[in-house]
């Protein structure tokens, strides 16, 4: 069975935006998150004090299998 090029078709499929925001401590990267639509966050420390949003918890720290930073 042979296939047109003709029968091909462009479709749009709208996703949501995956962002990756990078910066110092303290300059502000959760608070200016915290204010998208419906963010998620995915928290990579053990960490007090951030914003109310939705989070993932932080990862199981005894975990010795992993590379140190």
């Amino acid at each position: 069975m042979a296939i047109s090029l003709a029968s091909l078709r462009t479709t749009s499929v709208l996703t949501p935006p995956r962002i990756l925001i990078h910066g110092v401590a303290g300059v502000g990267k959760s608070t200016f998150a915290a204010d998208a639509d419906r963010p998620v966050f995915l928290m990579t420390e053990r960490r007090s004090g951030q914003a109310a949003s939705p989070a993932f918890p932080a990862g199981d720290q005894s975990y010795r299998g992993g590379r140190s930073a």
